[in-house]
Formats: structure tokens, C-alpha cells, sequence
């Protein structure tokens, strides 16, 4: 692409020789350019090169370099820039016909007597497809693909908003598999986790089409029943919960049997506020396996002050690896993320919430060395995999940490959640069998 005076007889003028304009007018790296009455009277090599063209942009409209349904927009943008700088967001296309999605920074400047507007121009696709996915790992569960406790979560917000203001009531049921952990000692977590799949499924079977069934974690299921009637809707649901996980479950050639207990909470009788909903339906889920197991049990009053929040990691059973040294640095990274998720919570200090991500990272480093020394003295055939997982799981937290962009506190929480139990339930279990088979303790 040629130099500025190629574009316009006297656009030599725009820029005086040495300064920040003409050093950007020859920037293969920012992508700059300059518009006037809605085409391009000026385009940098790095602008060209971001849109795949060959050729000069000078006179060609903005507009033609995006899709159809964005050009009113960018005519809009263009016209309020004017009065105020703008941002404009959209899908930009290249000579060769694929597409991009781009953002534009739009600010309105008098240039060489003329109303010009100076646009620096990003390619954001990957940008926003890391978003989607990190959106998606923060509120879906990986093995399942159900819903996550996250999600659950906001919904039982929503519910409860919408119930108070419409006067009618909703119910939380916690469902536990009873008898789980003796699947993953018999058979191996692999096994554990087919089953978990498949119970999944059952459970689905269950849900009205307005109820939402949630994995919170390990062998435990979270259900939103919407719009009761009474609490006999809520206690057929349990019931069928319990009826279909009793079911013998055929894997690898093998019944596999377990069952499932059920807590039950109820809006507005039993509590009045999300923490407290959930406290009242675990206390009713522990006193059925108490008193008989594979049951479903009705959870009492519970008062706001009896509990308080749960926290982001509810460790459990389900988590080990039935390595002691692994084992042991999982929960310190459970609980060190959970003290970095209250810090966000209880709106800490930005200095001290980082502080907190910088020691999770600190200890994920150690966590991993441990991890990689274990499978280098005992030969783990899929080391290389297992090493290249770690490698992007720290790029993650490194740059998470690195970003410290924590404004959206239950993204950023709900995120470090998945990505531990990501990497538990997804490699560790499987490196803590090949080390328990080799006598690993």
C-alpha cells in the first residue's frame, strides 16, 4: 500500500513529518485510518492489512467493508461521532469474503480545515470467542453438560425475584447418590463418571420443561421447581428422582447400583433468601440419609441467621484422587480460591484480591511440579498430556491474573471454580489411578 500522498493530492498535508500522525501513517501494527463524509480518505498499511486488501481503500465507503446488516449501525456511529467519541462493534469483511468481528474507536477531528473522524480499528473475533467459552465453562458443567451450580444459582435469583413480586411459590431440591464413592473404588472413576452421565440423563427424565437440573459437584444434583401448587409437586419430583436412580444401571457389561437421597426446600416457608434455600434443602438431604437412605426428606424453617454463604468449592469425597500429596494440594487450592472469591464478594481492596490470584497461581506452579515429578518417577504414559494441560491451565490463571479485570465478581469466581475441578476431574483422576496401580499412596 502506497504512502499517504498516493490517496489524495494534498493529504500530505493531514500529517506533519515527525509527528505521533505520520509515524501511525506508516504503522504496520495499529491499524489506522480517517474518514470523511463517510469514506476512506486514508489508510495505513496495518488498517489495509487487517481487511485483506491488496489494494487502495482511499474513496472506497466504510460501510462496504462489512456485512449488510451492520452498515446502518455504522452510519449511525459515524454521525454521532461528531459529538462524542464512539465505539462501534461488528462484522467487518475481507476482499477475499470471510469474515471478521471488529471494533472500531471513533473520535471526531478538524484535519486540515475539514470535519474528519479518526478510526483505530482492532480484530476482536478472538477476543470474543474466549468470552463465549468462558461463559459457557462458567456456567455449564464439563462431564455432564448440564447446568452448573453457578447457574443454578442465578436462576434461583431470578425465581425468587419473580416469586415475590407475583406472590406464588418455587422449591430447591439437593439430590445425593447414595452409594457412589463404592463405583469409583470398584470400578475406577472412569466407570464413576459414566455412571454420573447416566444418571444425569434419568434425572432429565424427571423435569417438568419450566425445571432446571444442575450438577453443584461430585455425586450431587441441585433441581429448580418453578410454581408450585403445593409441596406434594415438589415431593412427586423427589420421589421420581429416587425411583429412576434405584434403577440397575448396565455399564462395560456390569449392573452398577446406587441410589440417591433428596432434600427438599421450599419458597417462601422454609427460607427467604438464596444462601438459606439451599442451607434448608442440604439439612433435609442429610437427615434422609440419616434416617434411611434412597428417600427424600421436607426441609424445616430455617432462620436467615442459622446459616451463611456456602462457599464457591464445597470440597467432598468425589474430589480425591486417593493421592495423599495431590490430594492435600487440591484442598489448599479449593480453599485459597474460595478466600479470593469471599475477598470479591465482600468487596475487598483491589490490591488485596490480587494478592489472593497471585498466590492461587503461586500454588497451581507448585501443585503442577508436584504433579509432573510423580508422573516422571513412575512413568505415566500420558504425561506429555497431562504436562500440555498444565501448560494452558496456567496460562489461564497467569493471565487472569495478569488482566485483574475482576468487575464481573461471579464470572471471575465461577470461572476458577470449573477450572480446578476441570483439572481434577478431567486428568487428576485418571493420573491417581495409573499412581495408585504402582503402589502410589
Amino acid at each position: 500500500m502506497g504512502d499517504l500522498r498516493t490517496f489524495e493530492p494534498d493529504a500530505g498535508r493531514l500529517f506533519d513529518p515527525g509527528s505521533l500522525g505520520a509515524i501511525l501513517a506508516d504503522s504496520k501494527v495499529i491499524a489506522f485510518a480517517a474518514i470523511r463524509d463517510g469514506r476512506v480518505i486514508f489508510a495505513n498499511p496495518a488498517f489495509g492489512a487487517l481487511f485483506g486488501r491488496r489494494q487502495t481503500l482511499a474513496g472506497l465507503a466504510l460501510r462496504h467493508l462489512f456485512a449488510p446488516y451492520d452498515r446502518a449501525r455504522l452510519a449511525d456511529a459515524l454521525t454521532v461521532t461528531e459529538r462524542s467519541s464512539e465505539i462501534f462493534a461488528g462484522r467487518a469483511v475481507r476482499e477475499d469474503g470471510s469474515s471478521f468481528e471488529i471494533e472500531l474507536r471513533l473520535a471526531f477531528e478538524s484535519i486540515d480545515g475539514q470535519p474528519t473522524v479518526v478510526v483505530f480499528a482492532g480484530d476482536i473475533t478472538q477476543r470474543n470467542r474466549s468470552e463465549t467459552q468462558l461463559s459457557c465453562l462458567a456456567y455449564s458443567d464439563w462431564l455432564t453438560g448440564l447446568p452448573n451450580r453457578a447457574f443454578l444459582a442465578d436462576c434461583l435469583g431470578q425465581t425468587m425475584r419473580t416469586a415475590r413480586r407475583e406472590d406464588h411459590s418455587f422449591a430447591v431440591l439437593v439430590a445425593d447418590l447414595d452409594g457412589f464413592k463404592a463405583v469409583n473404588d470398584t470400578w475406577g472413576h472412569a466407570m464413576g463418571d459414566t455412571v454420573l452421565k447416566l444418571v444425569a440423563q434419568r434425572f432429565l427424565s424427571c423435569m417438568r420443561k419450566s425445571d432446571t437440573l444442575a450438577r453443584l459437584g461430585g455425586d450431587e444434583f441441585g433441581v429448580l421447581v418453578t410454581r408450585l401448587r403445593s409441596a406434594e409437586d415438589a415431593e412427586r419430583i423427589a420421589g421420581r428422582l429416587v425411583r429412576v436412580a434405584q434403577r440397575p444401571i448396565e455399564v462395560g457389561g456390569h449392573d452398577v447400583r446406587v441410589g440417591t437421597s433428596v432434600g427438599i426446600s421450599m419458597f417462601p416457608d422454609h427460607a427467604t433468601s438464596v444462601d438459606t434455600l439451599i442451607a434448608a434443602a442440604d439439612s433435609a438431604l442429610y437427615r434422609a440419609k440419616r434416617e434411611r437412605r434412597s428417600c427424600y426428606r421436607l426441609a424445616a424453617p430455617l432462620c436467615e441467621s442459622e446459616t451463611t454463604s456456602l462457599p464457591l468449592i464445597c470440597w467432598s469425597e468425589a474430589h480425591e484422587v486417593g493421592i495423599k500429596e495431590i490430594d492435600e494440594q487440591h484442598v489448599q487450592l479449593a480453599s485459597q480460591i474460595n478466600e479470593f472469591a469471599d475477598a470479591l464478594k465482600n468487596g475487598h481492596l483491589r490490591n488485596d484480591t490480587a494478592g489472593k490470584l497471585a498466590g492461587i497461581v503461586r500454588l497451581a506452579e507448585f501443585h503442577f511440579a508436584t504433579e509432573e515429578r510423580l508422573m516422571a518417577a513412575y512413568g505415566f504414559e500420558d504425561s506429555v498430556l497431562h504436562r500440555a494441560t498444565h501448560s494452558r491451565l496456567l496460562d489461564d490463571i497467569r493471565t487472569l491474573a495478569a488482566e485483574r479485570d475482576f468487575r464481573s465478581v461471579s464470572l471471575t469466581t465461577r470461572y476458577l471454580q470449573e477450572w480446578l475441578l476441570r483439572h481434577i476431574d478431567g486428568m487428576d483422576k485418571q493420573l491417581g489411578r495409573a499412581l495408585r496401580r504402582r503402589g502410589v499412596r
